[in-house]
């Protein structure tokens, strides 16, 4: 039996705002979280970002975690999932209480006050053999500029200037990474002399060619084509060529999104994309989901977005509304161990 996270099937929020609680059934696919602007959708992806990455990585989550009083991220239809939860009692007493329930793993990274709670049904080694396996992704718009520092002054003079451009930068690297990685697959594979190396090889690469065409296509509205002849991501403009950092802040944040799934390596998946039409073409949007899933169909897309165009090829069906999920707070969320 497969017990690799794959997927997030629910979301569970207790206490958002001190107001409301959340439930939220989810796809394997695509998911599209719509509402009014400060209905919670963006506090939503934010804080499910922020434990798990705090849980993959030993980090602290963010701050913002802090708004809601109990947070539960479901896999893989119930089997698996991790939770974060206010508590009235002491790190000794919350392991007496986790003894005395059979939960597997504990882990406290915040405070006494708080409990991050690793639950698993199947068997122990819940972070290392599942959650390790499956990378994760929050993309927002974000381009200010950046403070002055002796780091980010040296990538000034790259052309790096904004938070965008910074992601950009980082993900060049992975992408150089990337393809030295495919040219060594398909070195081997020619090397074998079968009779289908050159398909094969062909094969290896096609997810790559797939994701220039893509760029090509977006991106002949305002007259750019890949310069393929770099290794990394640049642009034909007539007889220009730009960098990445040249592009405005919609292509670079376009740029984001296609080359962070491309990285992906058609593997498992979680993308959290936080309102992506604030910087998006009209058409861009409405292609968007389409793209995403050819690149990589494994990959498990979370959109919060109040934009009509998103869902227009196709994915009405995939929507939830924040109102038809969220609901008055019942009652406190309070670990006790008794």
């Amino acid at each position: 039996m497969d017990t690799a996270i794959h997927s997030i099937s629910k979301i569970i929020i207790n206490g958002l705002w001190d107001k409301y609680d959340l439930e939220w059934n989810l796809n394997p696919d695509v998911n599209i979280l719509s509402g009014v602007n400060g209905s919670g959708k963006s506090t939503v992806l934010q804080c499910v970002y922020s434990l798990l990455q705090g849980f993959m990585n030993d980090t602290k989550p963010s701050r913002r975690i802090n708004s809601i009083m109990r947070l539960r991220i479901v896999f893989n239809e119930e089997k698996v999932w991790i939770e974060r939860i206010l508590v009235n009692k002491n790190v000794e007493e919350i392991q007496g209480f986790l003894a005395k329930n059979n939960l597997l793993e504990a882990e406290y990274r915040q405070s006494k006050r708080f409990a991050l709670l690793a639950l698993d049904n199947i068997s122990e080694g819940f972070k290392d053999d599942k959650i390790a396996g499956i990378s994760v992704d929050l993309i927002h718009v974000l381009d200010n500029d950046f403070n002055t520092t002796e780091t980010i002054q040296k990538l000034q003079e790259e052309g790096v200037h904004t938070d965008l451009d910074l992601q950009i930068a980082l993900l060049q690297k992975e992408y150089l990474d990337f393809q030295v990685n495919l040219s060594k697959e398909v070195e081997s594979i020619l090397t074998q002399n079968s009779a289908n190396a050159a398909t094969e090889a062909r094969a290896v690469r096609k997810t790559l060619n797939r994701f220039l065409e893509i760029l090509d296509t977006l991106f002949a509205v305002t007259d750019k084509k890949v310069y393929r002849a770099s290794n990394e991501i640049a642009f034909h403009n007539g007889e220009k060529v730009l960098s990445a950092y040249q592009l405005s802040s919609g292509e670079k944040h376009l740029l984001v999104i296609l080359l962070t799934v491309l990285l992906q390596n058609q593997q498992p998946a979680i993308l959290l994309l936080d309102e992506p039409e604030l910087s998006l073409h009209f058409d861009w949007e409405r292609q968007c989901i389409g793209f995403l899933r050819e690149l990589n169909p494994h990959a498990q897309l979370i959109i919060a977005t109040h934009s009509p165009a998103i869902i227009m090829d196709g994915w009405l069906d995939k929507v939830t509304d924040m109102h038809d999920i969220l609901k008055p707070k019942a009652h406190d969320i309070i670990v006790k161990a008794e």
